[in-house]
């Protein structure tokens, strides 16, 4: 018996990988996202959408 990876890609801000799944035994299922599959108005958006986020979060700093 082999062992199966099967890799689902999408667009994103980075090469990363997202998710990894065992949907059944010896079998994988990992999302990887990547901006090589991103058209230039989607690498936009997404990034607009990562700064709004950025900027609604405080930032936290450990106090020791």
């Amino acid at each position: 018996m082999y062992n199966v990876l099967q890799v689902k890609l999408r667009c994103g801000l980075s090469n990363e990988v997202t998710d990894v799944d065992e949907p059944s035994r010896c079998e994988y299922v990992a999302l990887l996202s990547t901006p090589a599959l991103c058209l230039e108005e989607k690498l936009q958006e997404l990034q607009h959408k990562l700064d709004l986020m950025n900027k609604e979060q405080p930032q936290q700093h450990d106090e020791l």
